[in-house]
């Protein structure tokens, strides 16, 4: 018997160095960093649905619509830079300055992975633009990497208008 809680203990705690967990669908909770230089925990992030956009430079125009579409929730919208391999001297400074420039135009706040944890964890693309939605206990509910379809931006929208109906709707 004794065996058995060692090979379990082995294998749980194999599972959390990777950053996930053996017997749950979603990830450990892993740090990003603000522009200012802050690590923070996902988990300090979600205080209620959250949407999170995962792109590099490359993807940050690939999903214009949804993040369009997504103006009144803006309170429950984040992005994550992909900046992992780019965490090198004076890179790194360079990287922290266009993210902070695109960070005070849009209104958003931008978080920097430096280490890819967060593609990992949710097995995101490497390149591009992700999308996810979290609901308020950091579950995913949604999950897509590349341009999302029409059909996919109405699937957020539609499933965000659901998770936070105090948000009011615009009048047109």
């Amino acid at each position: 018997m004794e065996s058995s809680k060692t090979v379990f203990r082995a294998v749980a705690l194999s599972g959390l160095l990777y950053g996930c967990a053996v017997f749950c669908s979603e990830p450990l909770d892993f740090s990003v960093t603000t522009t200012a230089g802050k690590e923070v925990l996902l988990s300090a992030l979600v205080q209620g649905p959250l949407v999170v956009f995962y792109e590099d430079e490359a993807g940050a125009n690939e999903n214009l619509a949804l993040k369009a579409a997504l103006q009144r929730f803006q309170s429950h919208v984040v992005a994550v830079a992909k900046v992992a391999g780019l965490d090198w001297f004076p890179a790194r400074g360079a990287v922290v300055r266009a993210v902070h420039d695109v960070e005070q135009r849009s209104g958003v706040s931008i978080y920097l992975d430096w280490r890819g944890a967060v593609g990992r964890a949710w097995g995101l693309a490497d390149r591009g633009s992700s999308v996810l939605v979290l609901d308020r206990h950091g579950s995913k509910l949604f999950a897509q990497n590349g341009p999302l379809s029409r059909d996919e931006v109405a699937e957020v929208v539609s499933l965000l208008t659901r998770l936070c109906p105090s948000v009011v709707i615009p009048s047109c």
